[in-house]
């Protein structure tokens, strides 16, 4: 028998280093997803399964009865308290275990996983409790989902406004708290029970910082006018007046009796402690003993790391019952929920209640004696409980369920610039803001009553470019609920002038602290006004002053960013991109994932090998000598690609570079064929054997008497063999030619492969036929469409999906169905988007001037795409399009609802392609 290699893999690794820990910058704390069935007044170990992984060292965990807490439970621990790492006895007021200290994730895991709860000994208790596992002296409100930390010690407010917006906890930006509900207000009362500041001002120099322009021009028109002026709803008025006071429709106020009275210039809002949380104005010299820092909630933040995990548990023999119905979701106002009492036996219900901070503090009674409560129409999150009687226990209360409602809140747009140069781009945040963004708009209308131009945006960050000196107006439009709601409108002047550009930062990475260097700003337009450094990652910045485009550092510790500001005139101002000082502990531990043997196919993508590394961060990957032809060597690592050319058995060496060194792995290769009957290699699986000789699919027969995998080929030739689209067939097959071919969608008949018409060769081949029409009669719809010398169009459902799998519209017109006089592409996601698009709206998001219907909204990128309002605006079926007529430059078209999809007589053939 004829023998060929065929693929090996073999993992080694050769180096091995010391960890050197510094603090983590991210960090993933999990536990059991299941539900802990525990006894009443049983010490319980909470979650030995807790898993704790981080970058580096972790300074403090706070462990939490977070739901359900019952006077008389207590959290403890059994292990041994890591050396550095000290711990107070359980806190009735906040519910608490509090370990303080720095250490490594695997030291916290070990001394974590030993947390106990033993719950109240009455005979008389609720069924559930859940208890939090949260990262750093932080406290975990369930009720929103964010997080508080208390800053003690004498300060005014102005230093605590800033010194709050100088931290971040692990992605998340920190901000002088905001307190937008009863619910948050009652949790930090009972939980960090302090005077504290909070980020509330009728001061119009704060004021206007934080709305972004000048909304008011004294002290006299600010006065009484109370703005949060920090966190996500930064610049949103909440309250109106002094001594008598006016909450602002959709807001929250809480003011002590009499307040805020402006007594002596107070302009700054405090968090009374002694008046059950409410609150207080103060003036700019006043200190208070602590600061509350808020964390969650901001647009930019980072949530991928998980800094806390909660664990539920249940009470096996509770008496009280169980509601059903709850944790759910509804909108805001009309709703209608059931809540039954279940597993109540031999008992009676007393009443209901109901509570806005998860009776933290007294609830609400509702006169209702049955099993079942409906509520309705309610508008903001409540938590209800039943009290009810058994035979030994009297006003015994039921664990709470949460009803949370769901409504559209438009936030707050925050800019960089309120004036910018022309050609220049202006960069917007939404926060604050509850729903989907739909869309952002432009116009020059400060009412929007004219002039809106949609801006095909759905996240909360936003850049656009202007071209033209004028004033305008931008606005998000949020949906949910049905109801849509728009921010209010955000004005930017554009003027003449040459605007500031950011350039690049050159980068530096050393081996440990001991390091100097510069970085060079280069390639900027403008004046530098500043630098800035980050330590955690580019969340909260700090200000150098240095107004040169260069910066000397030195003894830099830990890994930093860097960025510039830029200036010119009174064009606004620029970031430049970010420089990196990379400062490495170690050199790298590298391996792959799977090291077991491995037979691959020619011509057939493999599946990735992907890299692990247990070291230091890796600069740059190298590989020796050159992996065989169709193989990638990426910048992660990773050995993707399909192998094209048989290669003997080689050793391939692996190297991972950073600046404390380097690390090696290797990775043994062969490629090669399966077999035939007749022993000799082929590429097609259908004609490889098995090890009895017969030809069957799916597996077959390698030179080493091994039976490997061998799928058929996507090549689209048969249905069998059919690939996810025309672009896969040529990038895994490029000598295919045009013609005829299978491919399946999962999402066009449920994944049943069907034929289409794939031009192979022109602008590097891969296109799907959409449409084609001709001289002046009507296409018609049909299901495949496979000849682009047949008039016909897609169903628009089946033309959806197919646009979904692509990036690039191509339309094309000519003389004879052969030839291509004018040819137009574009990559632009709103070309593409218009096709995906089922809206049947003239000029709305399933037309290619979506917004506008005398001008194309995307780049083209050859070609001349022309448009004209000239047509009917209903075309059954596909997406609308207006199409010039009158120049000679332009794609001709002509839509036409009677006659179908027709062209001028300029050019008798049309038809629209996609890739």
């Amino acid at each position: 028998m004829m023998m060929r290699h065929t693929l090996y893999i073999l993992l080694i690794v050769f180096c091995f280093a010391s960890k050197v820990f510094s603090q983590a910058t991210t960090v993933n704390v999990a536990g059991a997803s299941s539900t802990l069935t525990i006894t009443n007044n049983i010490q319980t170990v909470v979650d030995p399964s807790l898993t704790i992984t981080a970058d580096g060292n972790l300074t403090d965990f706070i462990v939490s009865i977070s739901g359900s807490y019952t006077a008389g439970d207590v959290l403890s621990y059994t292990g041994t308290l890591p050396s550095g790492i000290t711990v107070a006895a359980f806190d009735a007021t906040t519910k608490s275990l509090v370990f303080l200290g720095t250490t490594t994730a695997a030291n916290w895991q070990a001394l974590l996983r030993t947390v106990t709860i033993t719950t109240v000994s009455a005979t008389c208790f609720q069924e559930q409790r859940q208890v939090s596992f949260v990262v750093g002296n932080k406290y975990y409100n369930n009720l929103n989902g964010h997080f508080y930390e208390k800053v003690s010690g004498n300060i005014n407010w102005a230093t605590s406004l800033a010194n709050a917006e100088t931290k971040s906890y692990f992605g998340r930006l920190g901000y002088l708290v905001t307190m937008t509900s009863i619910a948050e207000t009652n949790f930090i009362w009972k939980i960090m029970p302090a005077d504290s500041w909070m980020g509330a001002s009728d001061d119009y120099n704060y004021i206007n910082a934080a709305t972004g322009t000048t909304t008011y021009a004294n002290q006299a028109a600010s006065e009484g006018q109370w703005y949060w002026v920090s966190g996500p709803e930064k610049g949103t008025k909440f309250s109106v007046g002094n001594v008598w006071t006016t909450t602002q429709p959709g807001q929250f106020a809480y003011w002590n009796p009499g307040e805020p009275n402006n007594s002596n210039g107070e302009h700054y809002g405090e968090f009374y402690v002694a008046s059950e949380g409410k609150w207080n104005d103060l003036s700019f010299s006043s200190q208070v003993p602590s600061y509350i820092v808020e964390y969650g909630g901001m647009s930019t933040d980072y949530v991928g790391a998980n800094v806390v995990f909660t664990r539920n548990l249940i009470l096996s023999g509770a008496p009280s019952g169980t509601i059903t119905g709850g944790n759910t979701t509804v909108c805001s106002g009309a709703n209608n929920t059931t809540l039954t009492l279940t597993g109540l036996v031999g008992g009676t219900v007393v009443k209901w209640q109901y509570s806005y901070d998860d009776f933290l503090t007294a609830g609400i009674d509702i006169a209702n004696t049955s099993t079942s409560n409906t509520v309705t129409n309610i508008t903001q999150n409540t938590y209800y409980r039943a009290v009810v009687n058994t035979a030994s226990c009297t006003g015994l209360t039921t664990s709470s369920t949460r009803i949370n409602i769901s409504s559209a809140i438009s936030g707050n747009i925050v800019a960089d610039n309120n004036t910018i140069c022309v050609d220049a781009n202006v960069s917007f945040i939404l926060n604050g803001y509850s729903g989907t963004i739909t869309k952002w708009q432009v116009s020059t209308s400060s009412t929007f009553a004219s002039g809106i131009t949609d801006i095909a945006n759905t996240t909360a960050a936003m850049s656009y470019q202007l071209t033209v000196a004028g004033t305008y107006y931008f606005r998000a439009v949020i949906v949910n609920c049905s109801n849509t709601v728009y921010t209010a409108a955000y004005a930017v002047s554009c003027i003449a002038g040459t605007a500031p550009s950011g350039g690049t930062i050159s980068n530096a990475s050393f081996c440990n602290g001991s390091n100097s260097g510069i970085l060079t700003l280069s390639g900027y337009t403008g004046t530098v006004s500043k630098w800035q450094y980050s330590i955690d990652g580019g969340f909260v910045w700090t200000d150098i002053s240095n107004t040169a485009a260069t910066y000397s550092f030195s003894g830099i510790t830990s890994t930093r960013k860097f960025r510039v500001l830029l200036t010119s005139g009174s064009c606004g101002t620029a970031w430049s991109p970010v420089g990196v000082v990379s400062v490495i502990n170690q050199v790298p531990s590298i391996s792959y994932l799977d090291s077991g043997l491995k037979d691959y196919l020619l011509n057939s993508p493999i599946t990735n090998l992907v890299i692990t590394n247990l070291g230091a961060a890796v600069g740059s990957y190298s590989v020796s000598p050159a992996l065989p032809t169709g193989l990638i060597l990426g910048t992660d690592g990773s050995i993707s690609g399909t192998p094209t050319v048989t290669s003997v058995i080689t050793t391939y060496t692996i190297t991972g570079t950073n600046a404390c060194g380097n690390n090696t792995t290797v990775v043994i290769i062969a490629t090669g064929y399966l077999l035939n009957k007749y022993g000799k290699s082929v590429s097609d699986p259908l004609l490889a054997i098995n090890k009895n000789g017969a030809v069957v699919t799916g597996k077959g027969l390698n030179s080493f008497g091994r039976t490997m995998d061998a799928p058929l080929p996507k090549d689209g030739i048969s249905s069998a063999r059919a690939a996810l689209n025309v672009l896969n067939i040529k990038q895994g097959f490029p000598l295919s030619p045009d013609g005829i071919y299978w491919i399946t969608n999962p999402n066009i008949n449920s994944g049943t492969p069907f034929q289409v018409y794939a031009d192979m060769t022109t602008d590097g081949g891969g296109w799907t036929l959409l449409s084609v029409g001709g001289n002046s009669s009507a296409a018609t719809q049909v299901s495949s469409l496979t000849s682009p010398t047949t008039k016909g169009y897609l169903p628009r459902t089946t033309v959806i999906e197919l646009a979904n799998t692509c990036s690039t519209v191509q339309l094309r017109t000519g003389s004879s169905y052969t030839s291509i006089e004018n040819k137009t592409t574009s990559t632009d996601p709103l070309a593409i988007g218009a096709l995906r698009s089922s809206s049947t709206v003239p000029g709305g998001a399933g037309t290619w001037h979506n917004g506008n219907l005398t001008t194309a909204i995307f780049i083209t990128n050859t070609g001349y795409w022309c448009w004209n309002n000239c047509c009917a605006p209903v075309v059954t079926g596909w997406p609308q399009m207006y199409h010039s007529n009158n120049s000679s430059s332009c794609v001709h078209w002509f839509v036409n609802t009677t006659m179908g999809r027709t062209s001028t007589s300029v050019e008798a053939w049309f038809s629209t392609w996609i890739r």
